[in-house]
């Protein structure tokens, strides 16, 4: 179980993948036609270790239409990794505070 929930990531995921798929309907149209694809390639894990978050970059860096650094990007999270985490974890508490008003997802 992790830091901010008491639920897998693998059981997490999955609910997600299927309650997409349940709303399917719903979803713009682009993303029906991407549905099939990011569930097949766990869109969801992508970053869950170094080897797909290099992936994941080195895909959004084909799709960048302007000069970027997407290639090295997991070095310089590499490098900057204990600020970055210090942020996330000053960040997330604030995140989940303001969904949990929004609406009642738990």
């Amino acid at each position: 179980m992790g830091k901010y929930s008491e639920e897998n990531i693998n059981s997490f995921t999955q609910r997600i993948y299927e309650m997409l798929e349940s709303k399917r309907d719903n979803l713009p149209f682009k993303l029906k036609e991407l549905l099939p694809r990011m569930i097949d390639d766990d869109f969801l894990m992508s970053c869950k270790n170094e080897e797909r978050l290099i992936k994941t970059f080195e895909r959004v860096g084909r799709r960048a239409s302007f000069d970027h650094s997407f290639l090295t990007a997991h070095v310089d999270m590499a490098s900057h990794y204990e600020t970055l985490n210090a942020h996330f974890n000053d960040f997330f508490p604030d995140l989940i505070s303001h969904v949990n008003d929004f609406c009642d997802c738990n």
